[in-house]
Formats: structure tokens, C-alpha cells, sequence
């Protein structure tokens, strides 16, 4: 295997030993994360004909040999053992099958971060014709070791974690029909990982106390983060994520749109992903306003202020307006981009991107220093998509990208562009769209859109602004850049 560590979104690092027919994991300073997990096992091996040539028939005589290599879809997973951490740190009554699936999470995140066994990531010109599907990257997941329980795969699959190839409710009153169960790659990177990343903050426990209550939680949020705490940290021990809201209508001029929940507050880090080429975290936040006396709201560990956790980690929080000002001024003026001008100019900017109702904008970070600048907004009420057709409830929009001039390198690009669509498919499942507008000079970009399969949908040419506008959809997307 090429990587012998798998670093979590929030922060953990869990390193993973070869032992005999299989991996053992093993999480990083565990003892400070309550409730997680040690150490597991899986055994993990490739299925093959006997005569050594791989085989994708169901009805053909298989055995096994060691895993190596991923397979496109040949490899077969199954957990054999997991060490659960002192019962004094576990909330009695905590559901096991969501410290499995935790588990088993991680495991897929560590599995599908190797390279790709499909020759090339780059998208198909042309669809497949009906009956066809484009090569899927699968890993069966066995109902074997701990998975062998009479009802664990079942809750598994209504968990959202595993798929089975069989859709039917079986006419024997058994379990079998749960023996066709799968994860595919770009499944994967489509869950939410706060559904499974749940109780994982560093909260110190006092002597007596099992659970820690909810508000002495808030105050050791990012205790240990590399970038403060992120959107996979929870101060109690249930998941952080929750379907969206139901949908109500409204109207932004004459567009009907569903009412946009609210975005996250100032500092807040929304986004968190270790790249594993690059050997840094990704993150996203929303930028700082400067406010008086900023430090003096920081208090003590184990105090509540009653403001909720310093989300951003950084020393000055004034810098965020200091850093758009700099990197607005050497770029050539755009339409798309923050107009150049005096640091209060660029205030009042900024200012109006934070109280706009359908966007807001973002910065870029590698392990916590910002590096580039862009928007985040949905595009049906927009501005660009009155001049679009067939524009959905829950198209996404990403506009301009502006930072240091490192951050403007093709391969920068390419992960942050990759990264910023994971999140809106991520953020709500019935987005199947996302847009990126920029300067339609910047060749750089248009080439790392094209690489991670954007297509070329409309270009603006106004007497201030001379733009590009390329789309991907969720179809054609097939993972983040490693």
C-alpha cells in the first residue's frame, strides 16, 4: 500500500501495520478522544479465479490471496476486531453499530485514498449508451467477523454507508439477501462524514463525570486541531450533521427558490480534507471582520464564555481583510472579483459579501494559512443564473479565485476546485450541478477545470468583465484529487 496513515477530517491521525490476512488500525493519542476507538482489524483480500486471473462473474469459482493493490473491483473487506476505549469514557447505551460504522468509515477513507486502479481519472467524452455504466471502483464488504450479525448489514445499508446489489425485499424471511453488500469509490466521497465522525472532541473528562455536558464541551472544541476545531468536531456524542431543513419557497425579485438555510458564521472552518500529495489539510472558512478588543474575548480552558468556540485559530483575525486588500491589488480588475480601493473601501466589501442572502464569500487555508479567496452561492437566484437555462433549485456557484501567487499554480487549483464541488455535493445531496465563473483569461484554471471534467457552458463579454463559465455535474464527477 502506498500510504501507511490515514489522517482524518478532524484532525486524528490513525497509522495502519500489515498483520497476518489483513491491516491492523490504530488511532494516534486516542485516550483524548472520547469514545473512539483504539485499534481495529480487517481483513482485507483480493478475490481471483484458481487458475490466478481475475474474475467480475458471480457465478464463478473464486478463491483469495493477500491484498496488494486495489483491484477495480475484486478486493473484499470485513472486520474481524475492534477494542473499545474504558467504559468510564462511554455514554452508557451507546449504539455500536455507529462505532462499526465509524470504523469501517475510516477504513474506506484510508482504502479509496490509493490510487485509482482505473487507467486514467479523465471523464468519458461521450455518455454511455443505456444498459452501459462507466467502470465502477467497488470493494465488497462481507457479512463476516463482526459483520456477521444477524442485523448489523441491515443497519449498516439504512446507515447510508454500504449499498447492496440486491434491491428486493427476499422471499425467505433470512438475512442472506445482505450478502451482495458494496462501498464504490465515488459513493464514498459522496457521504457526509459527519454522519459517521461523531463524539470526537477533546474534551477532558473530571473524576466522576461519564459524559461531559454539552457547554463545558464548547470551551476544548479545538483543543489539539491543527486548525481549531473543524465541521466533523462535536461537543457531544451524537452526529454533527442532520438532514436538511424542509423545504419552504420565497421569492429573491421575481425568482421563486427554496429558502437557503443559514451559512456558517464568521470564522468558522466548514470544510477539512488532508491531501494526501500535497501532505496538508485543506480547509475552508468564512473570512474575520476586524472587531475591538477581539483577543480579550478568548478565555480560559475550561471556562464558558457564553460566545460559543473560537472556530478560527488565527493569532490576528484582523488579517483576514488585510489579505483580500493585498491580494485585490495584484490582480488586473475584474467585475467578478473585490474591486481595488482603500482598506475601508475593501471593508464595505466585504461587509456586503457577508450580509448577501444567497452567497457568501470564503478562504482557502493549507494547515490553517490562508491563501486564496472565492464565493460560495446558489446560483437559480443569482444574477448568472437569470442569463442560464435549466437552472435547478440547488445549483451551486463558485465564483473567481484570488490569493497568493502560489494558490494561482495549476495543481493548487485543481485541489481547491475539486475540493470546493466535494463540498456542495456533500453539503446537500440534491444538488446535481456546480458552477465556477472566473476570468476568462486565467488559462490556468480553465485547463485544471477541464482536467477534473467541467465543461465550457457560456462566456460573458460586458464592457467590465470578460468571464468564463464552466459546470460540472454529479454524474460526471468522480472523486477529489488525492
Amino acid at each position: 500500500m502506498k500510504y501507511d496513515r490515514c489522517n482524518l477530517p478532524n484532525g486524528i491521525q490513525v497509522t495502519v501495520t500489515p498483520v497476518f490476512g489483513g491491516f491492523k488500525f490504530n488511532a494516534k493519542d486516542h485516550a483524548r478522544y472520547n469514545s473512539f476507538p483504539p485499534e481495529w482489524i480487517v481483513c482485507l483480500h483480493t478475490r481471483v479465479h484458481q487458475n490466478g486471473s481475475s474474475s467480475e462473474a458471480a457465478n464463478t469459482e473464486q478463491s483469495s490471496q493477500p491484498f496488494t493493490t486495489p483491484s477495480l473491483n475484486n478486493d473484499a473487506l470485513y472486520l474481524t476486531s475492534m477494542s473499545l476505549p474504558s467504559r468510564q469514557d462511554q455514554k452508557p447505551g451507546s449504539a455500536p453499530t455507529r462505532q462499526v460504522a465509524m470504523v469501517l468509515w475510516i477504513t474506506f477513507l484510508w482504502y479509496f485514498q490509493e490510487p485509482s486502479p482505473r487507467a486514467s481519472r479523465k471523464v468519458p467524452k461521450s455518455r454511455p449508451r443505456d444498459g452501459e455504466t462507466d467502470p465502477v471502483w467497488r470493494l465488497t464488504v462481507q457479512r463476516r467477523g463482526m459483520l456477521c450479525r444477524r442485523d448489523q448489514m441491515m443497519k449498516l445499508e439504512r446507515l447510508g454507508l454500504v449499498a447492496s446489489v440486491d434491491t428486493s425485499v427476499g422471499a425467505e424471511n433470512e438475512m442472506d439477501d445482505f450478502s451482495d453488500i458494496f462501498i464504490s469509490q465515488r459513493a464514498f466521497w459522496q457521504l457526509d462524514p459527519r454522519i459517521y465522525l461523531f463524539s470526537l472532541s477533546s474534551v477532558e473528562i473530571t473524576p466522576g463525570q461519564l459524559c461531559p455536558s454539552p457547554t463545558s464541551a464548547l470551551d476544548s472544541l479545538g483543543s489539539g486541531f491543527p486548525f481549531g476545531a473543524g465541521p466533523n468536531t462535536s461537543g457531544s456524542f451524537l452526529p454533527s450533521y442532520y438532514p436538511p431543513q424542509p423545504v419552504q419557497y420565497v421569492y429573491t425579485g421575481n425568482v421563486r427558490h427554496p429558502l437557503r438555510p443559514k451559512p456558517y458564521r464568521q470564522g468558522e472552518v466548514f470544510y477539512a480534507r488532508f491531501v494526501p500529495s500535497g501532505g496538508e489539510y485543506l480547509t475552508f472558512r468564512v473570512p474575520v471582520m476586524p472587531v475591538k478588543n477581539n483577543l480579550q474575548r478568548r478565555t480560559e480552558p475550561g471556562t464558558y464564555s457564553g460566545e460559543g468556540p473560537d472556530l478560527c485559530l488565527d493569532s490576528d483575525l484582523a488579517n483576514d481583510l488585510k489579505l483580500v486588500y493585498e491580494w485585490t491589488h495584484k490582480r488586473p480588475q475584474d467585475a467578478a472579483l473585490p474591486q481595488k480601493g482603500s482598506m475601508e473601501e475593501q471593508s464595505y466589501f466585504l461587509r456586503d459579501r457577508l450580509s448577501s442572502q444567497n452567497s457568501f464569500p470564503s478562504l482557502v487555508c493549507w494547515d490553517s494559512s490562508p491563501v486564496g479567496y472565492f464565493e460560495l452561492f446558489w446560483v437559480l437566484e443569482d444574477p448568472l443564473g437569470r442569463s442560464l437555462e435549466n437552472v435547478d433549485y440547488y445549483d451551486r456557484g463558485v465564483r473567481c479565485f484570488l490569493g497568493d501567487r502560489d494558490f494561482l499554480q495549476i495543481n493548487c487549483i485543481k485541489r481547491c476546485a475539486s475540493a470546493l464541488v466535494h463540498h456542495c455535493w456533500v453539503y446537500d445531496q440534491r444538488t446535481r450541478t456546480v458552477v465556477f465563473e472566473y476570468r476568462a483569461d486565467n488559462l490556468d484554471t480553465t485547463s485544471a477545470l477541464r482536467e477534473l471534467g467541467f465543461t465550457k457552458l457560456h462566456e460573458t463579454r460586458e464592457p467590465d468583465a470578460h468571464n468564463m463559465i464552466m459546470v460540472i455535474t454529479r454524474d460526471a464527477w468522480v472523486g477529489p484529487e488525492l
